[in-house]
């Protein structure tokens, strides 16, 4: 009876294991995705601009946005983009 116990206790010990696996994993690709997208902190940031600025440029579709839940994301590769065109001397940015 015991070795049965033994037995359940360490399938559900290897169970539990590669659910935290699985856990971790997602957490890690759901971390990597939001890296893709800048919050509205980020934004203003990357343009240097104020929140008001921000919802005019969101309202005139001047600029990318999702909306999820009440709160906006912008891609990230937009600000890139729209930064590398301004950069002087870009013969002496070297893409990997």
């Amino acid at each position: 009876m015991k070795s049965k116990k033994k037995k359940n206790d360490a399938v559900s010990s290897k169970q539990s294991k590669l659910l935290s696996k699985a856990v971790t994993s997602k957490k890690t690709v759901l971390k990597k995705n939001l890296t893709l997208w800048y919050d509205n902190a980020d934004a203003k940031m990357a343009l240097n601009i104020s929140d008001s600025t921000l919802s005019r440029l969101r309202k005139a579709e001047k600029i990318p946005f999702l909306k999820i839940g009440g709160k906006y994301y912008y891609p990230r590769d937009y600000f890139e983009k729209s930064m590398l065109h301004q950069v002087q001397n870009k013969h002496l940015i070297t893409r990997a």
